[in-house]
């Protein structure tokens, strides 16, 4: 996962982009640790999404960020909230979301979201 002021990037474990969108217009995003908050918790919402469509009660969701979070306690208790528990990540290096082309939109709505989750029936 990574995100500008303006948009956000999810990856699948593999590195295929799953989501690549602009942030909502209504959404105030004034620093880069307010932008990957807000695209973690984008990533949190999609994978709550594939957690359903899985059908699981609980599921563990890796986000990786190439930078630190300013309060990653927030982010665990909304992948609580969501029946997620939060594998949370920081490698600048090898995050490929960092690598997508600014500009290439990718509709979250034609993914597979279940591919965000990892539960026993979602090994890789």
């Amino acid at each position: 996962m990574a995100a500008t002021r303006q948009t956000f990037t999810i990856c699948r474990p593999d590195g295929h982009t799953v989501a690549h969108d602009r942030f909502h217009r209504d959404l105030i995003i004034d620093s880069d640790d307010a932008a990957t908050e807000a695209a973690a918790l984008q990533a949190i919402w999609l994978a709550a999404h594939g957690r359903d469509l899985w059908g699981a009660d609980v599921a563990t969701l890796r986000i990786v960020t190439s930078r630190f979070v300013a309060d990653p306690d927030a982010l665990h208790r909304a992948a609580f909230a969501s029946g997620l528990v939060l594998d949370l990540l920081v490698d600048a290096a090898t995050n490929p979301a960092t690598g997508h082309q600014l500009g290439v939109w990718v509709d979250w709505r034609r993914a597979d979201l279940t591919c965000l989750i990892q539960h026993p029936r979602n090994q890789q």
